[in-house]
């Protein structure tokens, strides 16, 4: 009897110094809703009429898309037909569109992919983490010039920046709301 009295007071114990040793934050972030979902959208998606810099590209209505379209347009002197109206025009309705750009690459093999399906958000700020990967080296690549882009759907919430971060956490772009 007193065995198994001194086992569920050792437990309570662990259980106790464990929840007290917690930070206000993650004891908050523990009983918060789960993290918010994001998806890749437009696996396919061409991005030879972004500009030729890595960028970062926020859009929340279709009338900001048409006016990214408008601008890509006049500064590349053709119709940019990278980011169709049509193709997002229902998921601007309700959940924002960030495009990731990487730049003008001058071979193939250059890579872009999302991390995680969940959008964080700590202290008012949100983060979305992307794997930016260049070809291995020695790897045969094609020699032509690529844009390689991400684009991802996001909930509209409110936040005050959205940090774009690399795998191994360094900021690739950052966007104040």
């Amino acid at each position: 009897m007193s065995r198994t009295l001194f086992t569920i007071l050792g437990i309570t114990c662990c259980m106790l110094t464990t929840a007290c040793s917690m930070t206000p934050r993650q004891t908050a972030m523990a009983s918060e809703a789960p993290a918010l979902k994001i998806n890749r959208v437009a696996p396919s998606i061409a991005c030879a009429s972004l500009p030729q810099t890595a960028s970062l590209h926020h859009v929340r209505s279709v009338g900001e898309l048409q006016t990214l379209q408008a601008s890509l347009s006049s500064q590349l002197g053709s119709e940019n037909r990278t980011l169709q109206t049509e193709q997002f025009s229902t998921l601007l309705a309700t959940d924002d569109l960030v495009v990731i750009n990487m730049g003008q690459k001058s071979t193939g093999g250059y890579t872009l992919e999302l991390l995680s399906t969940h959008l964080s958000l700590e202290d008012n700020d949100a983060t979305i983490k992307v794997r930016w990967k260049p070809p291995a080296k020695g790897r045969v690549v094609t020699q032509a010039l690529t844009q390689p882009c991400l684009a991802i759907q996001i909930p509209r919430i409110n936040y005050d920046t959205l940090y774009i971060l690399n795998q191994d956490g360094q900021l690739l772009f950052s966007h104040k709301n």
